[in-house]
């Protein structure tokens, strides 16, 4: 995706998508809260409770925020952070015999006659697949999904969330904003979830949060103010320079 694209689907919402995943996301978002909680309360401790929440900010780098699906709460213990991602791959194993969509053009039953004069019409069978078990990915997704899928099992057998994947990324800020330091990931199905544990990596977050914000102080707010990107032109960039510091300020403190 260029960053003429970019922008303007982030930054001015003017490239809008939406597919399946999305709307399936969408509608079990809840559900899969509800049974985050209920395998919380059934495997480790009957006292946790998932609270829903809107939009965080953290005053010491106000340019940044998250939607927490949930915070975690237990107790005597810290909050920890839920983040939900609905598994929407199909199973290609899975599923039982079904007769193909012609049969949703005759609600009210089949129609031999017509099928014995236009046999293109006679109905074959094939299978409505199910979506993957996230706690069965390993033997019922292919090759091509494993590669692809955000969870792996490392080296000692735990599965994980793979660190280069942009949900890594995504939680990472989270437990940042909200200065956390875990998340219980919830891999939601219509047949199965998942919980896996992510900590705050703070050596592999922090140099990729100073990146962003030189990003959001050099292309994001020239283009907030000029508008380029809107205009398919592409946005302007104003290189930082430390010359424009001013040294009773406490937010240039740290800068080498």
């Amino acid at each position: 995706m260029t960053i003429i694209k970019w922008m303007r689907k982030k930054l001015w919402r003017l490239e809008k998508f939406e597919n399946e995943s999305m709307r399936t996301g969408i509608r079990l978002e809840s559900t899969a809260r509800k049974k985050c909680e209920s395998l919380l309360k059934e495997h480790v401790n009957q006292n946790y409770t998932i609270k829903e929440t809107g939009l965080w900010k953290n005053p010491k780098f106000p340019q940044m925020a998250c939607s927490p699906d949930g915070l975690i709460t237990l107790p005597g213990e810290q909050t920890k952070l839920l983040e939900i991602k609905v598994l929407t791959v199909l199973n290609q194993t899975s599923g039982e015999e079904i007769c193909n969509s012609e049969e949703e053009d005759n609600p009210e039953g089949d129609n031999p006659q017509e099928e014995e004069n236009n046999p293109q019409k006679a109905k074959t069978n094939k299978k409505k697949l199910q979506p993957v078990n996230p706690e069965k990915f390993e033997e019922e997704m292919t090759p091509e999904q494993k590669r692809r899928f955000y969870l792996k099992r490392n080296n000692e057998g735990d599965v994980v969330l793979k660190t280069s994947h942009a949900y890594n990324y995504q939680i990472q800020m989270s437990l940042n904003i909200l200065e956390l330091s875990e998340c219980i990931l919830c891999v939601f199905s219509e047949t199965g979830c998942r919980l896996v544990t992510v900590e705050y990596d703070q050596s592999f977050w922090e140099e990729k949060r100073e990146r962003l914000l030189q990003k959001h102080r050099e292309i994001l707010i020239p283009e907030a103010i000029l508008g380029k990107t809107k205009r398919w032109l592409p946005p302007c960039e104003l290189i930082y320079s430390k010359f424009h510091e001013d040294p009773e300020d406490p937010y240039f403190e740290n800068d080498s």
